[in-house]
């Protein structure tokens, strides 16, 4: 079918492909020629909208890829539009891992960066030495929020410890005042390259509250622990479970329930029964209250009762240990609060459903192997209450389960993110399952 070259091609081709692409409608058009058609569309790549260009960078790569789009993503590496750069930066990587590496660190070394860690942080480098003192001399030269932020991310990902001096002498004085996108990332570092020097660090953050502070303590687990995670956060967080603070609280639970050991289940469980022996009696006045405030404003009762949902979540989700069948139930009969009783039974009704479906959404990379950088394809998928980023962690889980357990495997649909499902079907049998 020859295409005319006209101001409408690009606008009609990139519609007529994407609508195949979204419908997959073999009726509308043969895979064939829509792969025709695809070449053609990067022939005339320059000729779409930065939006477009973006759009097939992040969606559509599959269709596309190929090492004949390098140039154009050299090219748009340099592109006004910071999605568009970034998504060529990504995906120059991905085809061309040894050419893009010194583009990168050029990024990664610039005055005021583009990006930050989460675009940047692809390299297969623990560290980049040969970027440290730039980095360090940035942080301390920053005079903007985004340049700040952008260059404290980057500390976090790739500098050594040979600057830790030079950075806490930045983070120090400003802890609990800077803005939690600057100080959530040198706590990481500091974490990362002397653990010991950052217990102390961190919890000056948990303990800084009241109005002359940023209030990045209700958030520190969650976002110091996606850059870097070590015991260091588990220790602190079962320290923090009685908090007076009922987010901190609240957030602490949810770290441990994410990667915290198997021991940290008793605590959270201890922790639980006092939150309910504190409202027995009360639990409807505490539905009441905390469900009839506005959800942009905060309470007490609010507080209370999202920290009760978190200490049930932290325990039904728990990462190193199976809550049951049984268990579940036990939570259930503790607490007579509505909103945690129907959060308990959607719980209940997934394990009433059996043979368990492990439902693979996408047997992409695990997203947690790289926590700077987030890929829409990642590893997603879904057995009885547990959600997982990881293959890894999906088997940690099943594993749990008793010997004999029956699974019904629900692979993706689409055959290029199924690549997994072979290796899920051996595991489930080396292990003893059905």
């Amino acid at each position: 079918m020859p295409l005319k070259d006209t101001e409408a091609l690009p606008v009609s081709l990139y519609s007529l492909l994407n609508h195949f692409w979204v419908r997959g409608g073999k009726e509308l058009l043969p895979q064939q020629m829509a792969e025709r058609l695809a070449e053609q569309l990067v022939l005339i790549f320059d000729r779409l909208t930065p939006e477009q260009q973006a759009s097939l960078f992040d969606y559509r790569w599959e269709h596309i890829k190929s090492h004949a789009v390098l140039p154009l993503l050299q090219k748009y590496s340099q592109h006004d539009s910071p999605e568009l750069a970034a998504a060529a930066i990504r995906r120059w990587f991905e085809v061309d891992p040894v050419g893009a590496r010194p583009a990168i660190i050029s990024e990664i070394s610039r005055p005021k960066p583009r990006f930050s860690a989460r675009e940047l942080g692809m390299l297969p480098d623990l560290t980049l030495p040969e970027v440290d003192q730039a980095l360090a001399d940035h942080l301390s030269g920053a005079e903007d929020f985004d340049t700040t932020s952008r260059v404290a991310s980057l500390v976090a990902r790739y500098a050594t410890d040979a600057v830790l001096d030079q950075i806490l002498r930045e983070l120090d004085p400003g802890i609990g005042r800077f803005p939690c996108d600057v100080q959530n990332p040198l706590l990481a570092y500091v974490l990362r390259v002397d653990p010991k020097a950052a217990k102390a660090r961190i919890k000056k953050s948990l303990a800084a509250r009241g109005e002359k502070f940023t209030a990045c303590n209700q958030r520190l687990f969650e976002a110091v622990s996606a850059i870097h995670h070590d015991p260091v956060l588990e220790e602190i967080a079962l320290q923090t479970l009685d908090d007076p603070d009922p987010e901190l609280a609240g957030s602490a639970a949810q770290l441990l329930a994410r990667s915290g050991p198997s021991a940290a289940e008793g605590a959270l469980w201890q922790r639980y029964e006092r939150w309910c022996k504190r409202w027995a009696g009360r639990e409807l006045q505490l539905n009441l209250q905390a469900t009839k405030v506005h959800y942009m404003t905060r309470s007490r009762a609010g507080d209370d009762m999202s920290l009760g949902v978190s200490l049930v979540r932290a325990i039904a989700l728990g990462q190193r240990w199976l809550t049951d069948e049984p268990k579940l139930t036990r939570l259930r009969t503790m607490s007579r609060v509505p909103t945690i009783a129907d959060e308990i039974d959607c719980f209940l009704e997934r394990w009433r459903q059996a043979p368990f479906t492990v439902n693979i959404f996408s047997c992409g990379p695990a997203t947690g192997a790289q926590p700077h950088v987030k890929d829409p394809d990642g590893f997603s998928a879904r057995v009885a209450q547990y959600d997982f980023d990881s293959l890894d962690a999906l088997k940690e889980k099943l594993s749990q389960f008793p010997p004999g357990t029956t699974f019904r495997l629900s692979p993706p649909s689409e055959k290029a993110k199924q690549s997994c499902a072979e290796d899920l079907r051996a595991f489930l049998t080396a292990h003893g399952f059905q």
